[in-house]
């Protein structure tokens, strides 16, 4: 056993001894016996602080502080770095929290938690555990521990490895653990699930309005509008200078590596716009893929159609299209031909996703409306109901910042930035019917 998990079990055999004695108080706690926790088990959480914690919301000083291979926290040795620990409860109560790490002699914390202010002398410190106090959590939700550091010797060392918080009021918290660190600070998706008007019906067509609010898109975020059953079509943003109109078919063969796949099971690109690139995909399945850079702005709304054509051999044609209000055109992506598929449109949703980590923390949202679909004779018939479902992240309770819904006769979907309203999955929503179909000539596409 190594000296620092030493000291954290005599640490939690000082709290089991004080509360079998009938002494509530937490363990290096001064207040005074009216201060105290009620009496009830006490509760202990590790909670890993690497997999928690962003830096200033800068990506690059997240990036250089957390490594998420490792689940570690890097020296932290610069006093601009503000670290922001997140973790969420369930329910109110009192709440003693430590540190756990490697400490220097000198200098101090800054420790702002439930609309508290402390400083913490790091020569507290006793054997690689720092007590930063205990507090009354009021409001149930995302709680925000932000770490800040004065007078600490640059060349000092200063690691934390995890907060031990102990309660006997508050039953559970939850945090991201080391089961699933990488998606978990990526941050939970979402998805709206469209109910189509008619199953029975060979829908051809899809179309669908999407805005990005301003203030909402964030590097890293990808906005999906027109999702069916064997890919996406939407536009995200790749960094601060480049953004994209994406659209990509899953082969049907089930592997992660593109060179795995037979050749009659690879998806074909039939044709593609100009300066569309495309190329194959991995690593969530593989498939066709392709993309245009285009500089899209939030605020704006920008329109996608689909196009799902079941051909001979058992093949099937996807093709994407976008109409964007800086062009004032339809502008083709790409057909893409899929084997051992003979469908037309199944399956119709939206979602909302973060693809980098460190980016984890911001809020992203992004409204969909006025959605359509049309069948082979070009009829078209309104969607007004969607359901919002999410992924793994969220039904496994390591974030809870996800949302969706209806606005402004709009769906809405949202996530990010350890906001403590979920939406409940499978939740149903409406919009009123416009009765206005898109009005699109068809032949004259591209």
């Amino acid at each position: 056993m190594t000296m620092k998990k030493l000291a954290l079990s005599l640490f939690l055999l000082t709290l089991c001894i004080a509360y079998g004695s009938g002494q509530a108080l937490l363990a290096g706690d001064n207040t005074t016996s009216k201060d105290s926790l009620v009496d009830g088990e006490l509760k202990q959480f590790s909670i890993p602080f690497a997999n928690n914690v962003w830096v200033n919301g800068d990506r690059g000083a997240t990036e250089r502080l957390i490594d998420i291979k490792k689940k570690k926290l890097n020296t932290w040795n610069n006093p601009k770095d503000k670290l922001a620990f997140y973790f969420y409860s369930e329910t109110s109560g009192k709440l003693a929290l430590t540190l756990v790490g490697d400490f220097p002699k000198t200098g101090k914390l800054i420790i702002n938690f439930a609309e508290q202010s402390r400083k913490i002398d790091l020569g507290d410190a006793q054997q690689g555990q720092l007590y930063i106090g205990q507090f009354a959590i009021k409001k149930v939700g995302y709680q925000k521990l932000l770490i800040s550091q004065v007078g600490i010797p640059v060349s000092s060392p200063l690691v934390i490895d995890t907060v031990q918080a102990n309660s006997n009021e508050i039953e559970s918290l939850n945090f991201i653990t080391n089961k699933e660190v990488y998606f978990a600070r990526r941050g939970p998706s979402a998805h709206l699930k469209y109910q189509l008007p008619d199953n029975d019906t060979n829908w051809q067509w899809l179309y669908s309005e999407l805005t990005v609010p301003a203030g909402f898109d964030p590097v890293g975020s990808y906005f999906m509008a027109n999702g069916f059953a064997q890919g996406y079509f939407g536009m995200q943003v790749n960094s601060d200078s480049e953004r994209r109109m994406l659209f990509s078919v899953w082969s049907p063969f089930k592997t992660q590596d593109p060179k795995n796949v037979p050749i009659n099971q690879q998806i074909k690109l039939v044709k593609k716009g100009e300066n569309v690139q495309s190329g194959k995909f991995g690593n969530e399945g593989v498939g066709g893929q392709s993309y245009k850079k285009f500089i899209w702005q939030a605020g704006n709304t920008y329109k996608f159609l689909l196009k799902v054509t079941p051909i001979a051999n058992n093949h099937t044609e996807f093709t994407a299209y976008f109409y964007a209000p800086e062009v004032n055109e339809w502008q083709l992506m790409a057909t893409f031909q899929r084997p051992k598929t003979q469908s037309y449109l199944q399956r119709p949703h939206s979602f909302i996703e973060n693809f980098i980590p460190s980016q984890g923390d911001k809020v992203r949202k992004a409204y969909y409306g006025n959605q359509w679909v049309a069948d082979v004779n070009g009829n078209w018939s309104e969607i007004t109901q969607a359901q919002v479902t999410y992924d793994n992240t969220a039904r496994n309770k390591y974030r809870f910042d996800y949302q969706g819904g209806s606005e402004s006769n709009q769906f809405y979907l949202q996530n990010g930035g350890f906001s403590s309203q979920p939406t409940p999955y499978n939740s149903g929503f409406m919009t009123k019917a416009s009765n206005i179909a898109p009005k699109i000539d068809f032949n004259a596409l591209p």
